[in-house]
C-alpha cells in the first residue's frame, strides 16, 4: 500500500497518487463478504477497471483511510427495512415489498440469495441491482415482518 495514496480533491473526488504518475480519479466499492466492512475494497477508475484492492483499511495511512471511508459512505446507500409488507416467489425471483426509512419500496432477489447476518445482529440483503437493504434490529420489526424474515434466515 506503500506506493499509493488515497485524497479526496478540491471538486470532493476521490483520487489515487501513485509515485511518478497523474492523480487519478476513482471509486471504492466494498467487495464480499459484506460481514468485513473494513476489509476488501476495490478502488475502481471512471471506467471500471480495478486499480488497487486494499485488503484492510487499517494498512492505510490515515489521511488516506479517512478519504476512502468518506467515499465509501457517499456511495454505499443503505435502506433501512423498517417493515416487510409482503414477500412472494415467482419461478427464480423473490419479490420483496417493504416499508424503509424513504417510504415504500419493492426490489428482487434471486431465490438462491439470502439475508446475511453480520456480526453486530444486523441483517444486509442484496437485491438484484447490487442495492443494499438492512434490517439493524430483528427483535424491533412487527411479528408479520419477523415472520418473513425468520423464514429466508439459515
Amino acid at each position: 500500500m506503500d506506493s499509493f495514496k488515497f485524497l479526496k480533491n478540491q471538486s470532493g473526488h476521490l483520487q489515487v497518487l501513485r509515485e511518478g504518475a497523474v492523480p487519478l480519479s476513482v471509486k471504492p466499492k466494498r467487495c464480499f463478504p459484506w460481514s468485513e466492512l473494513n476489509h476488501y475494497v476495490s478502488i475502481r477508475d471512471m471506467k471500471n477497471n480495478e486499480v488497487v484492492l486494499i485488503r484492510d483499511l487499517d494498512d492505510l495511512d490515515d489521511e488516506s483511510r479517512q478519504a476512502v471511508c468518506e467515499a465509501l459512505n457517499e456511495t454505499a446507500f443503505v435502506f433501512q427495512i423498517e417493515r416487510i409488507v409482503d414477500i412472494q416467489v415467482e419461478f427464480e425471483i423473490r419479490f420483496w415489498q417493504v416499508i424503509t426509512d424513504q417510504g415504500e419500496y419493492c426490489f428482487q432477489t434471486k431465490l438462491d440469495e439470502w439475508p446475511i447476518k453480520l456480526a453486530q445482529g444486523q441483517f444486509i440483503i442484496k437485491d438484484v441491482a447490487g442495492n443494499l437493504y438492512s434490517v439493524a434490529n430483528i427483535d424491533c420489526l412487527d411479528d408479520q415482518s419477523r415472520q418473513f424474515l425468520w423464514a429466508y434466515l439459515d
